[in-house]
């Protein structure tokens, strides 16, 4: 166990490394994030502490073609008593969160090939950085499908619409996904898709599919399909929902619906309050939640909000026992 954690340990500094020598290249950037959760639960007595993102981004252009995203996050580092490995999204480590090269073709169509994020869910598609709420929601949680190695095709922005489609094939068993078998049999492997465009001024909607194949003996295929939609009538104000729809048989926690509504205003430039209902309906009663979500975002530089703030979120869960107070410190760079 130790030599393993010796091998990670080294492979977040040769990360960090290059990081900064990628900073050096034309075009290439390095950014961090830290964010730094207190949480106290409806029955713990006092706050647990700990971490919901520590990452360095390297991004940035190589040439006219092709510009690269690496990301890595060293929250997903295994430690502790029982540790054996590194989580895992799909094939590959979790504390590799992104590694993608982006070649742009013909009038602005574009082809990304490597590890990043799946197509389906707008909540899921919104940087961690600019999160309104502490914890994304039970879309992300239970319903769709995260990060995975594979290939996108995506068009140009189009029209007065700005019409985008997205098209991708990925890995066999994606996270919250079906078991995987022998990819040799040539059902296991995952489908995307989604259509993003701004209907009006200040709107942008958001309509995408998934499907995850597997050919494991008496395993059922897994779907989805979920739309949404954010206005902001000014700089002050954002609105937004989205509805998401799971077929997934062999995992009852995760086969429903569960949708959202969510309102954030900035009264003054550094304070921006915040609620939200969501409501997840699974095929296991037990499963089934509904959530009030109180909030306040104290921004620290108005003009870039994501740089430093910390967020007060207030959970009313009917659940027993998920209620809790939540509270992250953020800092960006």
């Amino acid at each position: 166990m130790r030599s393993r954690s010796i091998v990670w340990l080294a492979a977040c500094v040769l990360a960090f490394v290059a990081c900064r020598e990628l900073a050096a290249a034309p075009d290439v950037k390095v950014h961090g994030l830290v964010q730094s959760v207190a949480q106290l639960a409806e029955e713990d007595k006092a706050f647990t502490f700990g971490f919901d993102r520590v990452r360095l981004i390297a991004r940035g252009g190589l040439n006219k073609w092709a510009k690269l995203k690496v990301q890595v996050d060293f929250k997903s580092l295994a430690t502790g008593a029982g540790a054996s490995q590194l989580a895992k999204d799909g094939e590959t480590p979790a504390m590799l969160k992104d590694a993608v090269v982006t070649f742009t073709c013909d009038r602005g169509n574009m082809l990304h090939a490597g590890k990043f994020k799946t197509p389906v869910g707008m909540e899921l598609n919104r940087s961690g950085s600019k999160l309104l709420f502490v914890k994304r929601g039970f879309g992300h949680s239970a319903m769709v499908f995260d990060r995975n190695v594979g290939l996108m095709a995506q068009t140009a922005k189009m029209g007065g619409m700005r019409f985008q489609a997205d098209l991708g094939i990925f890995n066999k068993g994606p996270r919250n996904a079906n078991d995987t078998g022998d990819v040799s049999a040539g059902a296991d492997y995952t489908l995307t898709g989604s259509v993003k465009a701004k209907p009006f001024k200040g709107a942008y909607s958001h309509l995408y599919f998934g499907a995850a194949g597997t050919s494991v003996a008496g395993q059922e295929p897994v779907s989805l399909f979920g739309a949404g939609l954010s206005y902001k009538p000014n700089s002050a104000l954002e609105l937004a929902g989205e509805f998401i729809q799971r077929d997934d048989p062999d995992h009852p926690d995760s086969d429903g619906s569960t949708y959202y509504a969510q309102a954030t205003w900035r009264p003054l430039p550094w304070l921006q309050p915040a609620f939200k209902y969501e409501s997840l309906d699974a095929a296991n009663d037990d499963a089934d939640r509904g959530d009030i979500t109180l909030g306040l975002n104290v921004l620290y530089n108005p003009d870039l909000p994501a740089q430093s703030k910390i967020m007060f979120n207030y959970v009313l869960s009917d659940m027993d026992g998920a209620s809790a107070l939540q509270i992250m410190f953020q800092g960006a760079f």
